[in-house]
C-alpha cells in the first residue's frame, strides 16, 4: 500500500497557489457553508458563536477548513456531486458525527449526496478536500491504492 503525500495533490510543487478567503463567523448562517457550497442546515448550540472559514480552489479542487468557537449542529450533504474528505484537525471533547464519538485526527470520506450530521464543540478544528471521483481514483493509482466507491462511504 503507498503513502499519500501533500505531492500527490493536483496543483502540488506548482509555483503558483490557490488563494485563500478567509471569513471571520460573525452568526450561524455563516456555517451554511463550513464546507465551501454545501449550503448545510446549522444550529447554534451555546451562546457567543465565533471562530474563522476559510475556502481555497484549485484545478476543481475545494479545500474548505474551520475553526469553531462555539456549540454547533451541521447537518446535510457535504457535496451533491463530488466526494469529499475531512479531516478533525483538532475535535472538542463532546463532538459526535452521527452519534458517535469523534476525536482529533478521525477521517471521513463523504460521497456523493451522503447526509453529514455531527455536532461540533467549541475548540473544533477541521479540514476538508472536495474533489471528483474519478480524480481521486486517479491519485489513489499514482500512489498504489485502489479506490472503490462502492467500499468507500454510505
Amino acid at each position: 500500500m503507498g503513502r499519500l503525500a501533500l505531492t500527490d495533490m493536483p496543483g502540488a510543487g506548482d509555483r503558483e497557489q490557490a488563494a485563500w478567503t478567509h471569513v471571520p463567523i460573525t452568526g450561524i448562517e455563516d456555517l451554511s457553508d463550513a464546507v465551501l457550497g454545501a449550503g448545510l442546515a446549522a444550529t447554534q448550540m451555546s451562546r457567543g458563536l465565533t471562530g474563522s472559514l476559510a475556502f481555497a480552489e484549485r484545478d476543481g479542487v475545494v479545500f474548505s477548513s474551520g475553526s469553531l468557537g462555539g456549540r454547533v449542529a451541521l447537518r446535510g450533504a457535504l457535496s451533491r456531486a463530488r466526494v469529499t474528505l475531512g479531516i478533525g484537525l483538532r475535535m472538542a471533547p463532546g463532538s459526535r458525527h452521527w452519534l458517535r464519538d469523534v476525536e482529533t485526527g478521525d477521517f471521513g470520506v463523504f460521497l456523493p449526496g451522503d447526509e453529514h450530521d455531527a455536532l461540533y464543540g467549541p475548540g473544533t478544528a477541521y479540514a476538508t478536500v472536495t474533489l471528483d471521483f474519478e480524480r481521486l481514483e486517479a491519485i489513489g493509482e499514482r500512489v498504489g491504492l485502489v479506490v472503490d466507491q462502492r467500499t468507500l462511504g454510505g
